[in-house]
């Protein structure tokens, strides 16, 4: 991922927290590269790092991933005096309500099946991250998700639709060609962003050049 000048908060996707980014090349083992709140993905989060913009004086690059992608997007059309640009990675346009209810079956069916067949189908394509994901961060995972949280993401994500963005805001979408939980048809066409499409590369394209 490139550096951008000047502070920024990465926002997570929904089943995440901020220690996927030691899953990046190079990102220390106790240190993570970018500022990011310690909280799962939920829909508040949003609220939360404006809060924390606010408290560091000063407006902010936002990297969203996933669901973070979403709740970027809503910051930045309620804030817009915070945010220098938005990077949105795996953004849907939509996801549909039959598929949510689905999604919801299954967590409730048992969630550490689904949540473990969910966080192989993120990293398809990255292959060294899902090792590394495996090896540093799978099980803390599934011992610390709780269902209500993941609901309440759904919840969110079924009811999102695209706001509108202030003009002049610098917007850059960046997907993997061969994204199975956000799939390249259903990336929304937002004015004026700059669009990067990761050959190889599945929903977490972070290590991979773009």
């Amino acid at each position: 991922m490139e550096s951008l000048p000047g502070p920024l908060f990465f926002l997570p996707g929904w089943g995440f927290d901020q220690r996927v980014l030691s899953l990046l090349p190079g990102a220390a083992e106790d240190a993570l590269p970018w500022q990011a709140l310690s909280s799962f993905c939920r829909p508040e989060l949003g609220d939360m790092v404006i809060e924390a913009i606010k408290a560091a004086g000063e407006p902010h690059h936002l990297v969203g991933w996933s669901m973070g992608a979403n709740l970027a997007l809503d910051l930045a059309s309620r804030q817009p005096e915070l945010v220098r640009s938005l990077t949105l990675v795996g953004l849907r346009r939509c996801w549909p309500k039959p598929e949510v209810a689905a999604i919801g079956r299954g967590l409730k069916a048992d969630m550490a099946a689904f949540m473990t067949d969910f966080y192989r189908k993120c990293f398809l394509g990255n292959r060294p991250a899902y090792t590394k994901f495996i090896r540093r961060l799978e099980d803390d995972y599934l011992a610390d998700l709780d269902l209500p949280l993941l609901l309440a993401g759904l919840d969110y994500l079924a009811g999102f639709t695209l706001p509108v963005l202030p003009p002049g805001l610098p917007v850059r979408l960046v997907h993997g060609r061969k994204d199975v939980i956000a799939p390249l048809a259903e990336l929304p066409s937002l004015p004026g962003a700059k669009v990067t499409v990761v050959a190889g590369a599945g929903h977490f394209p972070f290590t991979l050049e773009f």
